[in-house]
């Protein structure tokens, strides 16, 4: 009766404690299945129609706590619709379209993002932003942001339904600014070579 009565107690204790922190691969693949959401909401078709793959991939050269890239890979052929023509966004447009909701994005999630990359199928351009510099060219507007928990993605998906599509000349311009014409595997590439360089030979003194 004794041991009864101890399991029980042992069970209400262990359904009394908090639910153990997703490991950083389960937080990632929520995180990627809710940007995925974020760029194309369910009226958006055409977003929908163009967009091939959004993840959110581990930047393995960044030493301690683990930092995130978002990827995208878009293609403007896959648009189809009645009268409409071609698609009605160029690369420029599209990145700073996508930009500014990688900006709310990167607020929702306890993640830690470094770049967002875009890649057009259809040309093969590829770009990338940093999460900071996109933060810094757009933040939601609200007194009070949602907490960055999963359980509150809904109100900020709310934040990115309210994003003007249209950006002025001026802060367009900006943003352009921050864009880097370079692919992930072109930066990666480059920071391992940065990485095993050997240090510079600095010019003796005279004595």
């Amino acid at each position: 009766m004794r041991a009864a009565t101890i399991c029980l107690l042992w069970i209400a204790w262990a359904g009394a404690q908090p639910a153990p922190a997703p490991a950083p691969d389960d937080a990632a693949r929520v995180a990627g299945q809710q940007f995925r959401r974020a760029l194309a909401r369910p009226h958006e078709q055409a977003l929908a129609q163009v967009l091939a793959s959004a993840t959110v991939v581990r930047d393995e050269w960044v030493d301690g706590p683990p930092v995130y890239d978002l990827v995208v890979r878009y293609d403007p052929m896959r648009y189809q619709a009645p009268h409409a023509g071609a698609y009605p966004l160029g690369f420029e447009e599209q990145f700073v379209l996508w930009g500014k909701r990688v900006a709310v994005f990167t607020r929702s999630t306890s993640l830690r993002v470094g770049r967002f990359y875009l890649h057009d199928l259809s040309t093969g351009r590829q770009a990338w932003i940093g999460a900071d510099e996109a933060r810094l060219l757009y933040r939601p507007g609200g007194a009070k942001l949602p907490p960055a928990v999963p359980a509150a993605f809904s109100r900020w998906l709310n934040l990115i339904d309210a994003i003007d599509p249209h950006t002025d000349l001026h802060r367009q311009s900006r943003w352009l600014q921050s864009l880097h014409a370079e692919s992930r595997e072109e930066v990666m590439e480059r920071r391992q070579r940065e990485a095993t360089a050997p240090p510079p030979i600095l010019p003796r003194r005279a004595p």
